[in-house]
């Protein structure tokens, strides 16, 4: 904790089998962590760093997101602050979700760790596959990396062959 601000970006493995468009097996992951940060501070620095990452897409790779057909006047309305909720407003909201009856004893060490404490620390994880995915326009998280780890590979590869490629190439190049 004594480093104060740190940034971590790595690969991240997902264990369950999910086949959704947003979902992949392997992604890579930003986490930064602020020691002595609380949430409103975190909040902050999440909604500071997205809305950089929006602004210099827009500033430099504004002929890629054409060339993706990516409809830019919703990513020119994002601005600070964000729409944020209540933690009252988001219990509310959790508490119309059913309940999944979860035992407790797997997640002890976890109350424990927050019932003892540690220092006062704040952080988040941003997907970096996801976030291409929001700003250029994609329906499945997929379309952002050149070579996802999937379930079935073969047979996926014959489907998608070549498609995504042709869009990676002109960004790259």
């Amino acid at each position: 904790m004594s480093l104060g601000k740190v940034y971590s970006c790595g690969p991240t493995f997902r264990a369950e089998k999910s086949k959704t468009r947003r979902h992949l097996t392997e992604f890579w992951m930003i986490e930064p962590e602020a020691v002595l940060f609380d949430l409103a501070m975190d909040i902050e620095l999440a909604q500071d760093f997205v809305f950089h990452i929006v602004s210099e897409v827009l500033t430099h790779q504004s002929a890629s997101l054409e060339l993706l057909e990516r409809d830019i006047s919703k990513l020119e309305k994002v601005s600070l602050p964000f729409p944020t909720i209540t933690y009252d407003e988001a219990v509310t909201m959790l508490n119309k979700i059913k309940t999944h009856d979860l035992e407790i004893e797997p997640f002890q060490w976890y109350i424990d760790l927050r019932k003892y404490g540690s220092l006062p620390h704040s952080g988040f994880g941003l997907g970096i596959e996801r976030t291409v995915a929001w700003v250029c326009g994609l329906k499945h998280v997929r379309e952002t990396i050149p070579f996802p780890r999937l379930m079935n590979i073969e047979e996926k590869a014959q489907r998608h062959k070549g498609r995504r490629y042709k869009v990676l190439k002109h960004i790259l190049l």
